[in-house]
């Protein structure tokens, strides 16, 4: 199960926070000891499609075990559109619970999801975790990507980052922080939000370039809608997010499709028990 992905930068050491507005300098001192690594999951448009464990956005090659059929819409019978699988795998060094297996997440784009935090009960999407892979098994994929509104086959490329929280959180870090009390509303010298100039601050990914990724902070650009565990009752953990900006799903607006799930317990259930927020402007 190799990936079918390309490292662009994997030295950790020449990672560095993008260059930001002077009227941040305080606060980014502050944040330097929270920031996280994160990849960009960058799609290229590709004329054929990836191996079908690779990890991918968009396409239709994905892993289907031979007793899963292809997800449909409860209500309407609809097949659902492909939208992400993750080979847990490529991501081993990451501080996520399962080091194997498939992540897979279907939706359907023409459907009203009546919930804002989506679950695998919710009707219109479907939530996957596929622990063990047999790829010789794979049931072949027999429909055509016009029937399921298939984004375009891409390669992924994978760029290493720094990652900070969005400008619009207010739980990544603790109350007392230096972050939570910023007079974000506040104007810069050119007339400027301060939120703005942080949000939009090249090389951050929050709001400059709304780019898929794994790991680091939840690229919030609305409120911070991250989901509760209803297990444990804490807040999730933000797994990966599909951006937009170089992917060509029927979303209404631009904006992300962020992942998230639970570790803190075992009984959590981690990825079979995942939740899906989506923000658009």
């Amino acid at each position: 199960m190799e990936p079918e992905t390309q490292d662009i930068n994997n030295n950790d050491n020449v990672l560095q926070l993008p260059k930001m507005d002077e009227s941040l300098d305080r606060l980014i001192v502050e944040l330097k000891e929270h920031k996280r690594q994160g990849e960009l999951l960058i799609n290229e448009p590709s004329d054929e499609e990836t191996g079908v464990t690779s990890t991918k956005i968009g396409g239709i090659n994905f892993y289907l075990p031979a007793n899963k059929k292809w997800p449909e819409n409860e209500e309407t019978g609809a097949k659902l559109t492909p939208v992400v699988q993750i080979n847990m795998q490529d991501f081993e060094d990451y501080n996520q619970k399962e080091k194997k297996g498939i992540f897979q997440l279907f939706i359907d784009f023409d459907y009203k999801l009546k919930d804002v935090v989506l679950t695998k009960n919710t009707i219109g999407i479907e939530l996957r975790y596929l622990q063990d892979i047999a790829e010789k098994k794979a049931r072949k994929i027999e429909i055509s990507p016009d029937e399921v509104s298939a984004a375009s086959p891409s390669v992924i490329k994978r760029q290493k980052f720094l990652s900070l929280p969005s400008a619009k959180s207010q739980f990544d870090l603790p109350q007392s922080h230096l972050f939570m009390k910023w007079a974000w509303d506040k104007q810069a010298k050119d007339g400027e939000r301060i939120w703005s100039k942080y949000n939009y601050t090249e090389g951050l990914y929050i709001e400059d370039e709304l780019l898929s990724r794994f790991g680091g902070y939840a690229p919030w650009i609305n409120k911070d809608q991250t989901p509760v565990c209803s297990v444990c009752g804490n807040r999730m953990d933000f797994l990966a997010a599909v951006g937009t900006e170089d992917t060509d799903f029927n979303f209404d607006e631009d904006g992300y499709i962020m992942i998230f799930a639970c570790n803190f317990m075992s009984k959590c259930g981690s990825l079979n028990n995942p939740s899906v927020i989506i923000q658009t402007y």
